[in-house]
């Protein structure tokens, strides 16, 4: 978010300050202990820069006492601490401050979505932090496998607090994948298949199994099937995309994160929207991979798409396109190899993306959310995308008609028109897409 803010040239205004300052006051003190030692640096930006910059304040003392530790580090956070308590009872400010987390009702537990990786341990003091602290930084440096297995299971640390030169140790991972949460699990399926932890017949390969396995786990975990299918792909290739990570794949693992990958379908949130999916069959799609997604053609990622929305959406139709357009009849119960199948059937020629919308008019179909995957040909033919979509909203009465294009090979590209709340052009697709375009359809972005 910050990123993106200072790439279109906004300063650090009362509202930005304020919004970022209320995303680090709102957490509580495991969520904010858990995201501020896991996530020290991202985009350029570390925690104290952003604290710097947004200037945030609270009553709270465990809040404050990590703010201290992310500016200041640990052991000035220890000495501020003590010279502030000089006159005050802090076992009675962190007593009270238990009571009303209590009341809120706001301490994670296991009945929490696994999606989230936190800090599991409920921590309630000031003592608590203050020791999950100076573990955490204890076991930046440390080279002692025994000791980082107790911090591990003592803290549930992730992987992230740990030292690089120790995350080749089976053991280790042993213990990680104790409390690992889902979506890490998945993620981490080569690294672990590359240490052979996942074995044929260990017992870390029928732990992973039964995870997958498991609706309810799925269901907590809400992972949507596009990125379980990535994952998959991934993992059947044996190798990763960047590094020189390779495995042997667990075939046993790989059927059930397959299964996987169609049991999470139950588990999407409908947006009970009418939909119109245009697919581009070009030969192109079946080139490349998805900027974002390198495990993936372009072909595989729309038709995966298509069928999330497909089996999930009450009112869906879909049509194939390039510089032609024909309706193709997907069920609720057909599979990814199935729409494949037809899709290749029917690969056309150049990519015409106003194609679905002229359709749609022509027919008098009433849709409510256009949907156009293609790779990184755009626009082809005489009229406008964006011009195609105003055309049938003034014309079928829908005003609020909405366009989504989604460009899967693409680095760059404008269809929608800037100034219609109702475009949205994706430049790529990675795993933040699908909620991204869920929202939108909603109309919450």
């Amino acid at each position: 978010f910050i990123k993106y803010t200072h790439a279109l040239g906004q300063n650090w205004g009362r509202a930005q300050r304020r919004a970022v300052s209320q995303w680090y006051k709102k957490q509580n003190p495991s969520e904010l202990a858990m995201a501020v030692t896991k996530y020290q640096n991202r985009e350029g930006y570390t925690h104290r820069d952003v604290l710097r910059l947004s200037h945030p304040s609270t009553k709270d003392p465990l809040i404050c006492f990590l703010f201290d530790y992310i500016t200041h580090g640990l052991q000035k956070a220890i000495e501020h601490l003590k010279s502030t308590n000089d006159n005050h009872n802090t076992e009675n400010i962190t007593d009270t401050y238990q009571q009303e987390v209590e009341q809120k009702q706001i301490i994670l537990n296991n009945d929490n979505e696994e999606d989230d990786e936190i800090n599991n341990k409920k921590l309630l003091t000031i003592e608590q932090l203050k020791e999950f602290l100076e573990t955490v930084e204890k076991v930046k440096t440390s080279t002692d496998e025994n000791e980082l297995i107790t911090a591990i299971r003592q803290h549930h640390l992730v992987r992230e607090h740990l030292p690089t030169n120790m995350l080749n140790s089976k053991n280790i991972w042993a213990v990680l994948l104790e409390n690992m949460p889902l979506t890490a699990m998945i993620r981490n399926l080569g690294k672990m298949s590359a240490i052979d932890l996942l074995r044929e017949d260990s017992e870390a390969e029928k732990y992973v199994v039964q995870r997958l396995k498991n609706r309810a786990q799925l269901y907590r975990a809400r992972i949507h099937p596009f990125n379980i299918l990535v994952a998959l792909e991934t993992y059947k290739q044996g190798k990763g995309f960047k590094g020189k990570l390779q495995w042997q794949v667990n075939q046993q693992v790989k059927n059930t994160l397959e299964k996987a990958f169609y049991l999470s379908f139950k588990y999407v949130k409908p947006t009970n929207q009418r939909y119109l999916i245009g697919l581009d069959v070009s030969g192109s799609m079946s080139c490349g991979t998805i900027n974002g997604s390198p495990s993936i053609t372009p072909a595989v990622g729309s038709c995966a798409m298509c069928m999330v929305t497909v089996r999930t959406e009450p009112y869906a139709k879909v049509v194939a396109f390039s510089d032609r357009l024909i309706p193709v009849d997907f069920s609720k119960n057909s599979k990814l190899e199935d729409i494949m199948t037809e899709t290749r059937r029917i690969s056309f020629g150049p990519t015409d993306c106003a194609l679905p919308m002229i359709w749609a008019l022509e027919r008098k179909e009433k849709i409510d959310v256009f949907v156009v995957y293609t790779d990184n040909e755009t626009w082809f033919g005489k009229v406008h995308p964006s011009e195609a979509l105003q055309q049938y909203r003034k014309k079928m009465s829908c005003p609020k008609a909405k366009l989504i294009v989604v460009g899967m090979k693409s680095n760059s590209f404008t269809i929608a028109d800037p100034n219609d709340r109702g475009m949205l052009d994706i430049v790529g697709f990675d795993s933040a897409a699908p909620q991204v375009m869920s929202l939108f359809a909603e109309g919450a972005i």
